[in-house]
């Protein structure tokens, strides 16, 4: 048997029977331009692992889902990029979803062909014209083993895992689903001229023989809705038997029951030592050692008490706050959480902040408060009715906000930063790390008490700098 690897062509290719479906492909080339599209949108119906309630995306949920079972389990995927990747024909109604796609009738890549209507069709009609000559080219004379499907895996498929298409294959119960990784229109085009499959570089379980606890240690992981959603949709690929039904639902339950009774004795203990914690860093400590596998939520509060934690110490170092405040800023700026977490961090911090109080701090409050009046009065005077003034004073206001949170979150230690670059469009909005624009404007964090309130009177200082004729 031939060694598996990158270069590995499999057995069936060289036989027309390869692809039974011949006669679709001979069609497929006659087909009009208006008959490519309309074929192209009816690949919507296809079973595809979609997004569903408008926002929760099951491809991600199953995704991360089965990492952390797999890391919990110890199971090793081998990837589809490694030198060891095996390079194998796989049925292309077995593949289910594409990244970046929302269906397989999407496309986003722009055709090498501006004359074409799409990347799919594009690809599509390559696919046919390749299939069909290949065909021709079978039938009337006698070729080498490997002739039938070489050109079109050279052409289309590629024998390079970097530039081939790459799958993921997840093993299940009845059988495999197929996940792209690269490729997407390909695939798409594959089932556009209706192949039955592909030749691609495959990632899969290494040790498969306890693919099927991955497979119930990741539904068990997946909410009630997203497990129900998926195995709804798995059950269309794979219709079960009445014997497969009742097995397969007793495995699941007992896995889903061990699962919850685990997580409930964990939370117990969660809420017993934050109930007991004295200082925010022993819940943090403490958050850090637990299993994000498990508990993936509490990296976000960890995160979360840091900034509240610094959004006080802001405060205090102002510090133009009111003790009446306390409670409210510690509800918001503290966490909402399960474990009682949002009242300790509340608790914490007032605690901390009524330390570092001073007998000024009342009137320190009005001194800021006829600041800010003045500061509201100069807008309404000088720059609210001028057009130009306003588009002036509102680049200032985002200048100043940026700088704000520039001071405020440590560049590549704060999750703000580990998404957005520190630099914002003329509108104001932060840029992700890929140079497009995202929706994060430079106003929407705090950073400290009242810290709209600042940054507006900040903002009035520098205008009013820069417009002396104005004052």
């Amino acid at each position: 048997m031939r060694e598996r690897g990158p270069g590995y062509i499999p057995e069936s290719v060289g036989q027309v029977e390869s692809v039974p479906n011949y006669d679709t492909l001979r069609t497929a080339s006659s087909w009009t331009s208006e008959e490519w599209l309309g074929h192209h949108r009816e690949l919507r119906e296809l079973p595809y692992l979609r997004e569903y309630e408008g926002e929760k995306d099951l491809y991600m949920s199953f995704g991360s889902a089965r990492y952390r079972a797999m890391k919990d389990l110890g199971v090793e995927q081998v990837s589809s990029r490694v030198e060891g990747a095996r390079f194998e024909e796989v049925p292309t109604e077995l593949i289910v979803r594409a990244p970046s796609m929302r269906d397989w009738s999407h496309s986003y890549h722009d055709p090498r062909n501006p004359d074409e209507p799409n990347a799919v069709v594009e690809i599509g009609k390559k696919m046919a014209r390749l299939y069909q000559e290949s065909l021709v080219a079978g039938n009337t004379q006698t070729t080498q083993e490997g002739h039938f499907d070489k050109r079109i895996i050279d052409e289309i498929y590629k024998k390079d895992r970097h530039h081939g298409v790459n799958l993921e294959k997840i093993e299940g119960p009845r059988g495999p689903i197929y996940f792209v990784e690269d490729g997407s229109h390909r695939v798409a085009a594959a089932k556009l001229v209706a192949l039955d499959h592909v030749f691609g570089f495959v990632g899969y379980q290494k040790d498969e023989s306890n693919s099927d606890e991955v497979w119930f240690q990741t539904l068990a992981r997946l909410d009630s809705t997203e497990r129900t959603q998926f195995l709804a949709f798995y059950h269309d690929i794979y219709p079960q038997t009445a014997e497969q039904a009742t097995e397969e639902k007793k495995q699941l339950d007992v896995v889903v029951q061990e699962r919850e009774q685990r997580i409930e004795k964990k939370k117990k203990e969660i809420t017993q030592f934050v109930s007991s914690a004295n200082t925010l860093q022993e819940l943090i400590t403490f958050l850090g050692s637990v299993s994000p596998d498990d508990f993936p939520e509490l990296k976000y509060q960890e995160d979360s008490i840091r900034n509240a934690e610094k959004k006080f110490a802001a405060t205090r170092a102002n510090p133009l706050f009111s003790d009446e405040d306390d409670a409210f800023i510690a509800f918001r700026l503290g966490v909402s959480w399960d474990y009682g977490l949002d009242k300790k961090v509340g608790e914490i911090l007032s605690q901390q902040t009524a330390e570092g109080a001073s007998e000024g701090l009342s009137r320190e409050l009005d001194t800021f408060d006829a600041v800010f009046a003045d500061t509201q009065s100069f807008y309404e005077t000088h720059i609210k009715e001028d057009r130009v003034l306003s588009q002036e004073f509102e680049q200032i206001k985002h200048e100043v906000a940026l700088a704000r949170l520039v001071e405020f979150f440590n560049e590549g230690g704060d999750f703000i930063w580990q998404k957005h670059e520190q630099k914002m469009n003329d509108r104001g909005f932060l840029y992700k790390k890929d140079g497009t624009s995202s929706s994060t404007h430079v106003t929407d964090y705090d950073t400290g008490h009242r810290s709209y309130d600042h940054m507006f009177v900040d903002a009035i200082k520098k205008f009013r700098s820069k417009h002396a004729e104005l004052t």
